[in-house]
């Protein structure tokens, strides 16, 4: 899988390369290896990597890390690390509110790289699994308590066995959609 990063909150290179780390290490436990693409806002008159602008693929993510916004604080509550839009099952495009991951990390449990990382896979979890769903326990769990900041911490929120088969299995049909395309053109 491909994802393209869009670092909307100005999250620092190295944070974000962390981050990436950790969200690569959640599914690498699933099998699954992940490409990042920084598509960041252009900065002066540098320009974004071509494939920034290139509709998605069926084995490509757009996630979205986000400032700050009174919008989001009134519509999706103040605990609320992001979301992911899902349509027909499946989903391309989710989103990470940095401010609110910041504020989870300042507890202390966890890092910033560590809790940005883990929110990041967890919406690019939604997109995989086709739901908004969320577990009672685990990396798709709708709120982290202590115990879960800890398990991010020592590497151990992971994804549950069910969950694991179901990304294997949608990552399958996904690559087998994108084949289909290209034997098509």
């Amino acid at each position: 899988m491909t994802v393209r990063v869009f670092n909307y909150a100005e999250v620092s290179s190295a944070t974000l390369a962390e981050a990436e780390g950790e969200a690569t290490r959640v599914f690498e436990r699933v099998g699954l290896a992940v490409a990042w693409i920084d598509c960041r806002p252009p900065a002066g008159s540098a320009p974004r990597p071509a494939v920034c602008a290139e509709l998605l693929g069926p084995t490509d993510l757009a996630l979205r890390i986000l400032p700050g916004s009174k919008t989001a604080r009134a519509t999706l509550g103040e605990d609320t690390l992001g979301y992911a839009v899902i349509s027909g099952g499946r989903g391309s495009m989710a989103s990470v509110f940095h401010y609110r991951v910041k504020a989870l990390a300042e507890g202390g449990m966890v890092s910033h790289c560590q809790a940005l990382g883990h929110a990041m896979a967890h919406e690019i979890g939604h997109l995989l699994l086709g739901t908004a769903e969320h577990s009672s326990r685990g990396i798709m769990r709708a709120r982290w308590e202590r115990e879960d900041l800890r398990d991010a911490a020592r590497r151990c929120l992971v994804f549950d066995p069910q969950q694991a088969n179901r990304i294997r299995r949608e990552v399958g049909v996904r690559r087998s959609l994108a084949l289909n395309s290209q034997t098509q053109r």
